[in-house]
């Protein structure tokens, strides 16, 4: 490459900041100051930038290429063909159409302000506050059920032990009943 602007750059790289991809060389021209990164307008415009960025035309012109086996018949005629293509500026067409990603939409994000998140935090603290409520009456729900459960079960206990007792009491007489009756016989 006997083109000045990369023998300069060439002498001024660092081996320990190169980039092993293009997304890390846009990155660090965000983060460090007095920094060039020297790609192609396609690579440039292939990836979402960080921070806004700079470009100085060198007048260099890419180049596409395409492979093929080594002594292929087609070799001459492809170059024909692309040389053709680059002298009535299709190279170009085609690079500006399926290359560029400018017509990309972009996300753009703005500050939200208070005003404009007080009515969702309105909403989500008057739940918080119905849930809070529901949660008491249901507390205070249960107990009162559990309360009058409990009740009920010791009159019913009571109830039953007063059965019990009465059926003892019962038995008993009928025992001396059929006594008595044995006894006049």
């Amino acid at each position: 490459m006997k083109d000045p602007v990369y023998l300069k750059m060439n002498k001024l790289l660092e081996e320990k900041y190169l980039p092993v991809v293009l997304s890390e060389g846009f990155k660090q021209i965000c983060e460090r100051k007095n920094l060039g990164y020297l790609v192609s307008e396609a690579s440039k415009n292939a990836v979402a930038l960080p921070c806004k960025v700079m470009h100085i035309d060198t007048g260099r012109i890419d180049s596409l290429a395409m492979v093929l086996p080594k002594d292929s018949p087609y070799t001459i005629f492809m170059n024909y063909h692309l040389q053709r293509f680059k002298d009535n500026g299709v190279i170009n067409k085609l690079r500006s159409t399926y290359w560029s990603m400018t017509n990309r939409q972009e996300t753009t994000y703005n500050a939200v302000d208070l005003e404009d998140v007080v009515l969702t935090l309105i909403v989500v603290t008057g739940g918080m506050i119905l849930a809070i409520f529901i949660c008491i009456i249901e507390k205070a729900y249960y107990t009162f059920n559990s309360s009058l459960k409990s009740n009920n079960l010791k009159k019913r206990v009571k109830k039953s032990g007063n059965n019990l007792h009465m059926s003892k009491l019962h038995r008993k007489f009928q025992k001396k009943r059929r006594n008595t009756k044995l006894q006049e016989y």
